[in-house]
C-alpha cells in the first residue's frame, strides 16, 4: 500500500499502521487496516518498529504471549519504544520483545475518578453500564483514546449525557453545558443513521443511510439540501470526495443549508461521512 492508498484509507476513518521488521522504520515495511491476529500472511513476521498513522493499536509480544503494547498515534522507531507505551499486561515491566500479532482498538477511553486525571483510573474499549467493576466510583475527568464516547450523569446510561469525540476533559465542565456532575456510566457511540433530502424542507427525493458516501451517485439523489440526523454525529460535505468545506452535525433536523451554518447558504452538501472519533 502506498502513501496515496493509505491518506485514502485515512480519510475514511479507518485504523491504519504502519509495520516494519527493523528498528527506526526499516527493512520490510507492510500498512494494516484491520485486525491481524497473526502475521503469517503479511509481508513480514515480526514488528521492531511501526508508524501508528490512525486509532489506537494492541500489539502482542510473541504468538503465545499474554504480553501486549498499548500504542496511540505516534512514531515508535525500536523496541523500547513500544515498550515505553502503556502496556495493559499485569507485568510491571515489559520485556521489549518484538510484536507478533495486532489489534486495531476503534474505541478506547480512560476514565479517572478526580479531576486532572488523577488516580485512580480505568481504561476501556467497552460499554460500562455502571462503574461497579471499574475499580473507580465515579468519572470526573477522561481521554477519549479513539471512538466517539456518550457519558452519563446516572448509572445504566440515565440522562443527561454527554457526547465526547476524541481528546482530554480535565474536569466534568470540559464535557459542557455547564456540567460540573461527575459521570457514572459511559457508552460508545455505535449507531449511524441519516436521512439526506435532495430539496429543502425535507421534500422528496430521500436516502436514508448508515455509511459514509464520499459521492451521492449511488444514493438517487444528485445532492443534499436537508437532512435529519437520526443517530450519530456526521460530517456533510459541499465537494465530493469529502472536499471542504464540512459541517458537523448532531442529531436533529436540518431544514436546510443555513441551518448546519453552511458558509453559502445556498451551497448543498454532495458527501457524507460519519464521526468515528
Amino acid at each position: 500500500m502506498d502513501a496515496k492508498e493509505c491518506f485514502k484509507w485515512w480519510r475514511l476513518g479507518m485504523c491504519v499502521i504502519e509495520l516494519y521488521d527493523q528498528h527506526a522504520f526499516r527493512g520490510t515495511k507492510c500498512v494494516i487496516t484491520g485486525n491481524c491476529p497473526s502475521l503469517d500472511r503479511c509481508s513480514i513476521t515480526e514488528v521492531r518498529s511501526c508508524k501508528v498513522i490512525r486509532g489506537v493499536w494492541k500489539l502482542w509480544k510473541g504468538r503465545d504471549s499474554g504480553d501486549d503494547y498499548l500504542l496511540k498515534e505516534g512514531e515508535y522507531p525500536n523496541l523500547k519504544a513500544l515498550s515505553d507505551g502503556k502496556s495493559t499486561a499485569s507485568a510491571p515491566a515489559p520485556v521489549p520483545d518484538p510484536a507478533w500479532s495486532l489489534e486495531c482498538l476503534p474505541f478506547t477511553i480512560q476514565l479517572y475518578e478526580k479531576v486532572d486525571f488523577e488516580s485512580p483510573t480505568f481504561e476501556t474499549t467497552v460499554d460500562c453500564p455502571s462503574l461497579n467493576s471499574c475499580g473507580i466510583n465515579e468519572v470526573r475527568s477522561c481521554k477519549v483514546l479513539s471512538g466517539v464516547w456518550d457519558l452519563y450523569e446516572g448509572p445504566d446510561y440515565a440522562k443527561p449525557s454527554y457526547r465526547l469525540q476524541k481528546g482530554e476533559y480535565p474536569n466534568p465542565e470540559a464535557w459542557g453545558n455547564g456540567n460540573t456532575a461527575p459521570a457514572l456510566s459511559v457508552k460508545r457511540m455505535t449507531s449511524y443513521k441519516i436521512q439526506l433530502y435532495e430539496k429543502e424542507d425535507f421534500e422528496e427525493r430521500m436516502h436514508e443511510t448508515t455509511v459514509d458516501h464520499r459521492s451521492l451517485d449511488d444514493c438517487g439523489i444528485n445532492e443534499v439540501r436537508s437532512c435529519k440526523v437520526l443517530s450519530g454525529v456526521w460530517d456533510l460535505y459541499e465537494g465530493r470526495d469529502y472536499a471542504e468545506p464540512s459541517y458537523q452535525l448532531k442529531e436533529g433536523e436540518y431544514p436546510n443549508p443555513e441551518a448546519w451554518c453552511a458558509s453559502d447558504p445556498t451551497a448543498p452538501a454532495l458527501s457524507v461521512k460519519r464521526v468515528t472519533e
